[in-house]
């Protein structure tokens, strides 16, 4: 048996390092996995209060701004967004993860009146070292963990306004070295004869070294009006040898070549046109099998590409019918499926792969759900736009573990695990949650 020198060893430790810390964090918005989910974090809490005793409460700090960005982490900094209430100045923000200490904020845009919205909705993304900021006016940043802006850009100068009806809420991707930002909007015809600047809708990659855009690939449709509009993050999906970036909306869903933008298939799903099927929730992707849900919670559907021919249509393999959300996104967890619907309040489990429920129960919540469901150390974690928590089990029972109130606390951000903790976006604070 040839045995390794200790010198050796310590290089592969080395190196090692950053992804044993980046399965520990949360460097995008949907996670580790793309999916809601973490499978390294552990112990922890099922419950906490954030008034009397403040149980598992570690800290809580105030943000100097409104928003409705989730946290991203890596090791000791959460970067996320803010709008400021008295001048709408656009905040990229960086917090200790240990003390809750806000370390440094920058100015990068100024935000504008959105509908039921703000220009803090897209999250973050960082790959541990370097991290980026997008916001709803087109503002699009990187930086260092110092706060130090490396490049700057504005994408509403060279692709049009991103006025969707709700606020461009998409967030950036950072996948196999490059950013990929979705534009899938609706804008009147007057708009582009006014300003000379193209209204299509496009996937941008951009370079994250200069924040020089690589290529842009127009996506082309036949939704109609609101139709166009789509809020959803980029998925990247792999198979085997077969691989791409996931676009849901606009009535189909498209898969681009990573390289180039190619589009390399084209699944579309409305039947029937209609001017209002704008699309929120962003897909998830497991096994081979990709789901979405249709708009405004009518349809849940799966569909499976050809492994062997990457480039044919996809095939249909199951759809639900049901409670389906309209605002929360999937989420996928040892090998179960689940959602949450915004406005009937079900949480539903399903068998990936035949779309089957195992289980499905009404979560007793006064108001809506816009954050979606967060999967870890086999409990799921739901909270309301009122602030209505439920914990439950994350397994084929479902069982409920808790159920409480944030008072005052009105939540559309999801939940964010980073190992033994839990950190929960209120519009205007950050908390903290630990099991002491």
């Amino acid at each position: 048996m040839k045995i390794l020198k200790p010198h050796f060893i310590i290089i592969c430790i080395y190196l090692l390092l950053p992804r044993l810390c980046e399965g520990n964090d949360w460097m995008n918005w949907r996670g580790p996995l793309y999916n809601g989910t973490s499978l390294q974090a552990d112990n922890l809490p099922a419950s906490w209060s954030i008034e009397g005793d403040k149980k598992n409460i570690e800290w809580i700090t105030e943000l100097p701004g409104k928003g409705s960005s989730t946290p991203i982490i890596a090791g000791d900094h959460i970067f996320l967004t803010a709008e400021s209430k008295d001048d709408d100045s656009l905040y990229a923000i960086c917090i200790s993860k240990t003390s809750g200490k806000i370390l440094w904020k920058k100015k990068l845009g100024t935000g504008r009146e959105i509908r039921r919205n703000n220009m803090a909705s897209p999250s973050a993304v960082t790959d541990g070292k370097y991290v980026y900021f997008l916001f709803g006016e087109g503002t699009f940043a990187g930086m260092d963990f110092k706060g130090k802006i490396l490049w700057e850009r504005n994408l509403e100068k060279d692709y049009g306004k991103l006025d969707l009806k709700f606020g461009y809420s998409s967030s950036p991707l950072l996948y196999n070295g490059k950013l990929y930002i979705p534009i899938l909007r609706w804008l009147p015809r007057r708009m582009e004869i006014s300003t000379g600047i193209k209204t299509d809708s496009l996937l941008l990659a951009v370079d994250p070294k200069t924040g020089k855009t690589l290529w842009h690939s127009i996506r082309n449709t036949e939704a109609i009006k609101e139709s166009k509009d789509s809020y959803v993050t980029p998925l990247p999906y792999k198979h085997g040898k077969n691989s791409g970036i996931i676009l849901v909306g606009a009535d189909e869903v498209t898969c681009h070549d990573p390289e180039s933008g190619r589009q390399i298939w084209r699944y579309l799903f409305a039947e029937k046109k209609s001017v209002r099927w704008r699309l929120v929730p962003t897909p998830v992707a497991a096994d081979g099998l990709i789901f979405f849900t249709f708009p405004r919670g009518d349809t849940m559907r799966a569909i499976r590409p050809d492994k062997n021919n990457f480039i044919k249509t996809p095939k249909t393999v199951w759809e639900h019918e049901g409670n389906i959300p309209d605002v929360c996104s999937p989420a996928i967890y040892k090998g179960l499926l689940f959602i949450l619907d915004t406005k009937s309040r079900f949480l539903t489990c399903f068998e990936p792969s035949n779309g089957k429920i195992v289980w499905e129960k009404k979560l007793p919540s006064k108001k809506n759900f816009f954050s979606s469901p967060t999967i870890a150390d086999n409990k799921i974690y739901c909270i309301s736009l009122g602030g209505d928590v439920f914990v439950l089990s994350a397994d084929r029972k479902g069982e409920l573990l808790a159920e409480f109130s944030l008072v005052r606390e009105k939540c559309s951000a999801s939940i964010v695990v980073s190992g033994s903790s839990l950190f929960i976006r209120s519009p205007t604070r950050l908390i903290h949650v630990k099991a002491r």
